[in-house]
Parts: C-alpha cells; structure tokens; sequence
C-alpha cells in the first residue's frame, strides 16, 4: 500500500478554525450594529431638518407652526409639538433599541438634544 493521503481536516484543526471565527464575530457585530444605527440616526436627523425647513416655510406663510408637517421616516416616529405659536420641538422616537442616542429633539431655536447616554455630538 501506498503512502497514506489525508482528505479532510483534524479536530484540531476544525476547532481552530472555529474559535477564530468566534473571536472575528465577538469583535465585528458589535461594530456592524453600531454603524447601521448610525446610519439610521443620519436618516432621522434628515427628516428633522427637514421637517424644520418645512415648519420655517409655513411660518413665513402663516406666523404660526403647524403640527401636520412632517418629514417621512422608516425607522423613527417623527412627531411635532407647538406649544405656542412661535415654537414648536420636532422629536424622533427610534423604532429600535438605540441606548448610546434614543430619541432626539430640534426646536425652533435650533437647539440639538438626546435622551441617551451617548453625548450630543457623537448623537448629532
């Protein structure tokens, strides 16, 4: 008989290969959820500015905000509240776990803020 060939991989082997990918795993999901949410706060922040731009339009027209303009978003609830007829604070609510930003708010006065626990610029 011949010299014996090898087909396959060892147990060794095959658990080395596996321990590899779980370490690549533990590291990379943690990375990739982070960036799709923040790809989903750059989608909200474009339907809150853009909602402002709308409510400043209708202002010029009106003197008054207007709590039915809004900007369309597929992964916030995007909401307007005009106490006063010279304010009004736009808020996006995450339809999913977001727990560095959660929801964030604009007014009239341009102010920014989060209800996270991520500060305000790495949120805005």
């Amino acid at each position: 008989m011949r010299g014996s060939t090898r087909n396959g991989f060892t147990l060794i082997e095959l658990m080395i290969a596996v321990a590899v990918m779980a370490i690549l795993t533990a590291i990379a999901y943690p990375s990739y959820v982070e960036q799709v949410n923040k790809s989903r706060r750059a989608e909200a922040k474009s339907a809150i500015l853009q909602t402002a731009s709308l409510q400043e339009r209708f202002y010029t027209l009106n003197n008054t905000y207007s709590t039915a303009l809004l900007a369309s978003s597929t992964r916030y609830t995007i909401t307007v509240t005009t106490p006063a007829t010279d304010t009004y604070t736009i808020t996006a609510v995450p339809l999913f776990t977001d727990d560095k930003c959660g929801t964030l708010t604009y007014d009239q006065l341009g102010t920014k803020t989060v209800s996270g626990s991520a500060d305000l610029a790495y949120c805005w």
